[in-house]
């Protein structure tokens, strides 16, 4: 016969169930219980014991419905559905994925059954590591819905930053990594990896990767190649001094692509620009306070082929006075550094790569079997005078406080490089996935997420 009892343990009360039987070694009753639960003074049932409770599965709900109600808000989503058809769910999946738990896609099942994600987009099905597989090489393959996506986030009056890094890699199954500008550092051959950034919605909105061989100069020809492609006509692109050649001026002039860059003070065009602006760049008239520094502008023309374009040179006297305590401090360190040695005819080349410009602001001399060094005032006043100043060539019809905002925005890209590069704090080289004749690097693309002189090689 089973009947339940209450228990009175430490003020708390606990049911059990009790059996009773015979014992026929012992030839007397006894009991077997059975723990139910915690229960009040009266035996109600407050709480079973923890194995008999039901197991219920706690999804998580928060993150996947923020992100995909920022992918509607700003039409990211409905781009991706006019790109890639019916994949645009699984890409979408692959980005919030990538942005809420950033690991290796062979777990992305796992993630997915404790995420509402799947519900919330109604995708039916595994993504298994063999199925994403097949699918990052379809869609790595598919140019055009790849270039419909980046068309559609690039308006034609938008303002377009342009910049490269590199990846290196010891990888042989990339046939992108070559030897490139940084091979000396690292001793291995690199990828580099083009990127296009709207100032406008301050947004990454293009991506490329190119051979590691391939410099600055060569990489701007086929980025204005493919935003014809993808029928961006009017753009106007913001680039560093890696890209500025003759040749390069020439072609966006004659696409009719507005462009700022800055000139390289070794061009010809920089020294003559500088010339003429040392003898008016003082000017009161022309001084303002630009973002609590005083600016001083010179605005002048020059001639790119048989184009006239605007000259803008800025002195910023806040930067001119920590780039000149820069420059002497080196100097100095140098100079400390050689002074005294013992000669010998190859002591420059015990000089860091660093340090190496200096050296043509010093004579090293022999002084009977010891170093001595001898400033070159010249030299060094021609550095000087070109501390705190940066001579642009625009297209813009903007005032120059605009110009220089512009310019001085060119760090969003380094943000972007900084953010593929970073994971949780630490600096880690991206793992680069060969789709088929193209490669896709995985978390690129923040809101979609779905250079360099060759080396000889050793």
């Amino acid at each position: 016969m089973s009947y339940t009892v209450v228990q009175k343990i430490r003020g708390k009360h606990y049911l059990y169930e009790v059996d009773g039987y015979w014992d026929k070694e012992k030839k007397q009753a006894r009991q077997k219980r059975r723990y139910i639960g915690r229960c009040d003074e009266d035996g109600n049932l407050i709480e079973k014991k923890l194995s008999q409770r039901e197991v219920s599965v706690s999804k998580t709900f928060g993150p996947a419905y923020m992100l995909l109600e920022i992918a509607g808000q700003t039409g990211l989503y409905d781009k991706l559905v006019s790109a890639f058809g019916e994949r645009a769910d699984i890409i979408t999946a692959l980005a919030v994925m990538r942005i809420v738990r950033p690991e290796a896609l062979r777990n992305i099942s796992d993630q997915l059954e404790e995420s509402f994600l799947s519900e919330l987009l109604g995708m039916e099905g595994e993504l298994t590591s063999q199925f994403l597989s097949r699918f990052l090489a379809d869609l790595g393959k598919d140019d055009r819905s790849i270039h419909v996506l980046f068309g559609s986030m690039i308006d034609n009056d938008d303002v377009l930053l342009y910049d490269l890094t590199s990846f290196k890699s010891s990888s042989r199954g990339n046939g992108h990594l070559e030897y490139g500008s940084e091979y000396r550092t690292t001793g291995l051959p690199q990828a580099n990896f083009g990127l296009v950034h709207s100032l406008d919605s301050d947004l990454p909105v293009y991506y490329k990767l190119f051979p590691g061989s391939i410099n600055d100069v060569v990489t701007l020809r086929n980025l204005v190649s493919e935003l014809k492609e993808m029928g961006v006509a009017d753009a106007h692109l913001l680039l560093d001094r890696g890209f500025f050649s003759e040749s390069n001026l020439d072609m966006m002039l004659s696409e009719c692509l507005g462009f700022t860059i800055p000139v390289p003070f070794s061009r010809k065009i920089a020294k003559t620009l500088m010339s003429e602006s040392n003898r008016e760049i003082d000017n009161p008239e022309t001084t303002r306070v630009f973002k609590g520094s005083v600016i001083r502008v010179f605005e002048s023309e020059t001639c790119v082929g048989e184009n006239a374009v605007r000259a803008v040179t800025y002195l910023d006297e806040t930067r001119r006075k920590d780039e000149v305590t820069t420059l002497y401090s080196r100097l100095d360190g140098l100079e400390n550094a050689l002074n005294g040695k013992k000669w010998h005819p190859n002591i420059a080349d015990s000089i860091s790569r660093y340090d190496k410009p200096l050296l043509k602001m010093l004579s090293i001399i022999n002084d009977e079997g010891v170093v001595r060094t001898v400033r070159r005032r010249n030299s060094i006043a021609a550095a000087e005078n070109k501390c705190g100043k940066v001579i642009l060539l625009t297209t813009s019809d903007d005032e120059w406080d605009v110009v220089l905002q512009r310019y001085r925005q060119r760090n969003d890209a380094e943000m972007d490089f900084r953010t593929l590069k970073t994971a949780r704090g630490r600096r880690e080289i991206p793992f680069i996935d060969r789709v088929g004749e193209r490669y896709a690097v995985r978390g690129v693309h923040r809101a979609c997420a779905a250079h360099r002189a060759p080396e000889p090689r050793p």
